[in-house]
């Protein structure tokens, strides 16, 4: 008999362009390369679990709020996402 597996896809959205999120601890850092440092350490620090949506959401709100302290346009996840690519 078959097994049906439930997969959740988390997606994010910036300057009106969907990007589907990874659940990985490294492929997640590389799409928020420019605060991985600072991420990282929070993540240790707060002992966050990437596959518990809570954790997740509490990181991205992380991100956000390290992005907005540095308030520069031309640092936006796209463009690190076009500079990893």
């Amino acid at each position: 008999m078959g097994k049906i597996k439930l997969v959740t896809t988390f997606y994010l959205e910036e300057n009106e362009i969907i990007l589907e999120l990874p659940l990985s601890k490294k492929d997640l850092l590389l799409t928020f390369s420019d605060k991985e440092k600072e991420l990282k350490e929070y993540m240790k620090k707060e002992k966050l679990k990437l596959k518990k949506e809570e954790d997740l959401l509490r990181l991205v709100a992380r991100y956000n709020a390290l992005k907005n302290l540095n308030a520069n346009p031309s640092q936006s996840l796209l463009s690190s996402m076009v500079r990893n690519n």
